[in-house]
């Protein structure tokens, strides 16, 4: 640890820069910036900044909820997506817990302090949506569009935290992934089961059928970037193929 302040204002910039880096490439930069500019609203909280300075000697938790006041500056535009401010710290939940989300007399001055630290945040209570269109048009698609945003606004927060607290200017992000490395290694361990069951094609029908799929499923990582679906019976090694779909694919 640092010994220095994080201040709030530093932190939810910086978390909101880097999770619209990560959801960019999904179309969903501008939601993921939003979410991530509201996720700690409620540590302006009187009662939060009292707590904090109780247990900051203590190294213990505040323990005080501070994630509603943000949910609820960006529900009306966000949507469901406002679940991932509600669950950055426990968990994605479900649609339900917006809807009995109500404000409290103390929020409105809780707000006017986050405004003062962090002024671009007044314009996110109005204009239009931001979750992409097409994820309202399409449930699965949008419950994956909800659940990636959710891992880019985590990973956001967890690394700008980790950089404060080892003294680094910025977070530090990882070089991409080795797809093709990742390919080769997953496709060398999946000989591997198989020769413990007994070949390629294994050692009863359904593993004649769970090869055949495989096969089935790979040959169609080669078509253009997008969001598949795989209707397969339980027991058909939707665990491997999805997997092995998703490396061909990325790869």
């Amino acid at each position: 640890m640092t010994g220095r302040w994080h201040g709030l204002a530093e932190h939810v910039r910086s978390t909101a820069r880097l999770a619209r880096i990560f959801a960019a490439s999904f179309g969903a930069g501008e939601l993921a910036w939003s979410l991530g500019l509201v996720h700690d609203a409620g540590k302006c909280a009187s009662n939060w900044q009292d707590k904090l300075m109780r247990v900051a000697p203590t190294g213990a938790r505040v323990g005080i909820d501070h994630k509603r006041v943000g949910v609820l500056l960006v529900r009306e535009r966000a949507l469901a997506a406002a679940m991932t401010v509600l669950g950055h710290h426990g968990g994605l939940g479900q649609v339900r817990s917006l809807i009995g989300l109500e404000s409290q007399p103390e929020d409105t001055v809780t707000l006017q302090r986050f405004f003062a630290e962090v002024p671009e945040a007044r314009a996110l209570a109005t204009g239009s949506e931001l979750m992409p269109a097409a994820w309202s048009e399409s449930p699965l698609l949008g419950e994956m569009g909800i659940r990636m945003t959710f891992s880019a606004l985590v990973d956001a927060d967890h690394l700008d935290t980790a950089a404060h607290a080892q003294g680094l200017d910025r977070p530090r992000v990882a070089a991409s992934a080795d797809m093709g490395d990742l390919l080769r290694r997953f496709e060398a361990n999946r000989v591997l089961l198989l020769d413990r069951r007994g070949g390629p094609g294994g050692s009863s029908e359904v593993d004649a059928v769970r090869t055949a799929l495989y096969e089935d499923v790979v040959r169609l990582a080669l078509g253009e970037p997008g969001i598949y679906r795989l209707p397969a019976p339980t027991g058909s090694g939707k665990t491997l193929t999805s997997a092995g779909f998703a490396l061909h694919h990325a790869a």
